[in-house]
């Protein structure tokens, strides 16, 4: 046999195990095996019919014929009778017949012999007999109970003769026992039959639980395994889609948590040039700026509001669209635009009464990046430094080429009264999402009253040498 076929057959047998059959399948074999054993168990019942008669007799729970009255009384009666020597002779069976109807029914027959020819004499037979047809139940009986039959000799006023006496008093046993089988035989079939049929109910019953539990916004226990016909496949389903409806749920809640983090995150964002741009208006109303800072404040205040503009389309198409993460448009970018950001940021918390210090160098490569991203994080960090940072200590900004990649060091002084000003830190949260969406690390150190961010972004290409 091939590898193949032997493949197919066992996927065929895997196919038509009885785990997989229908409920109707299942019912129908049920129920030839309940039958084949319901008819087995009357068959045997049958067969111990004469045991279980025999054990009814001996515990006394009943009573069919009391053989020692019943010879006792014949004995008392036949010396007042006189056997007939023929069965021809018409009168002296007459004079003899009220013996006979004293001693049989329908259950007793009773026959006189001769005690020395054995001939017969005189007899009635008991009127069952007439119901013992061949092939009833009765005789069928009978051939396993047995007919109880006895001879005892006993003196007549004409002589010694053999009464022979024959007991039917079994056949009463019968019909009851036959029923009595028959019903337990019954219950058997009902009882294998319901209790199939009750194994499938109970599994509905539990899926019915499990799909209320689902319809009350329940999806985190599972559906309960219902074996692998019509219940378990419908039990598998709902499984599946229990498992779906939760992922969906909890999808949504991620999107709508996304979408609160990201209006949050841009919110903020807008703060800051709304701030600078406010800074340079206030600083253009003053009369005492000549005509080159002038121009050159208009210019930031340009470039202000297109990153105000940028903020907000981003803010919504993002909205508009749906998105579940946001991405940064990574693309090839100076390094030197790096720079810029910084600078256009440090002069404007120059403007707001604090001290820059440091180095930043200058560097040319080419880095992969999202130019308006790193305005949003260079304009959170700057926040939070007019924020939060003491103005009587000097801001030290750096940038550099560390590692083999652009470093930016930022250090405020925090000043005294922080405590008053209300930070939710997504400002932070935001900057280190989008240092991750440039590949990059961000570390925040808080060491007393010295605040520290270090930011280490990739590059393709640097011509300074490395620090």
């Amino acid at each position: 046999m091939t590898k193949e076929k032997k493949n197919a057959m066992l996927h065929c047998l895997e196919e038509h195990r009885p785990g997989k059959w229908k409920i109707r399948t299942k019912l129908f074999v049920v129920i030839l095996i309940m039958l084949a054993v319901s008819v087995l168990l009357f068959w045997g019942l049958w067969n111990l019919q004469e045991s279980v008669c025999h054990v009814f007799e001996n515990l006394h729970l009943i009573s069919w014929f009391d053989e020692d009255t019943y010879i006792e009384q014949i004995k008392e009666d036949a010396v007042n009778y006189n056997v007939p020597e023929l069965e021809s002779d018409k009168t002296a069976q007459k004079a003899f017949r009220p013996f006979l109807k004293k001693h049989t029914s329908y259950y007793i027959g009773c026959y006189i012999y001769g005690h020395d020819d054995r001939l017969f004499r005189a007899g009635h037979a008991a009127k069952v007999i007439e119901k013992i047809m061949y092939g009833s139940i009765i005789s069928d009986s009978m051939d396993i109970l047995g007919e109880y039959t006895n001879i005892v000799p006993v003196q007549f006023a004409n002589g010694t003769y053999d009464v022979v006496y024959s007991s039917f008093m079994r056949t009463r046993f019968v019909y009851p026992y036959v029923i009595a089988s028959a019903l337990f035989s019954i219950f058997i079939f009902f009882l294998g039959v319901l209790s199939y049929m009750g194994s499938v109910i109970k599994r509905m019953d539990g899926l019915k639980d499990a799909v209320v539990n689902m319809s009350q916004g329940d999806l985190t226990h599972a559906i309960p395994q219902c074996g692998e016909d019509e219940v378990g496949i419908v039990a598998k389903e709902l499984d599946i889609l229990r498992k779906t409806l939760d992922e969906n749920i909890k999808q949504e809640d991620a999107i709508r948590q996304t979408n609160q983090e990201l209006i949050s995150a841009i919110s903020h964002d807008l703060r800051t040039p709304l701030t600078v741009l406010n800074g340079y208006l206030e600083v253009l109303r003053m009369d005492n700026a000549d005509e080159e800072k002038r121009a050159l404040y208009l210019n930031k205040c340009l470039q202000k509001t297109a990153d105000i503009k940028a903020l907000t389309d981003h803010m919504f198409e993002y909205a508009f669209a749906y998105e579940t993460n946001e991405e940064a448009v990574l693309k090839r970018m100076e390094i030197g635009q790096v720079k810029e950001i910084l600078l256009g940021n440090c002069e404007f918390v120059e403007l707001a009464g604090f001290t820059i210090e440091g180095q930043m160098e200058d560097i040319e490569g080419i880095m992969y990046a999202d130019e308006m991203m790193l305005k949003r994080m260079s304009s959170n960090l700057f926040s939070n430094i007019l924020k939060y940072a003491d103005k009587g200590k000097p801001i030290y900004v750096r940038l550099r080429v560390e590692q083999g990649m652009l470093g930016i060091l930022l250090i405020n002084t925090i000043k005294q009264d922080v405590g008053t000003v209300e930070s939710n830190h997504i400002g932070l949260r935001s900057s280190q999402k989008m240092v991750e969406l440039h590949k990059g690390q961000m570390h925040v150190y808080h060491e007393k009253q010295q605040f520290r961010v270090h930011i280490l972004l990739p590059v393709i290409s640097i011509s300074t040498p490395q620090s």
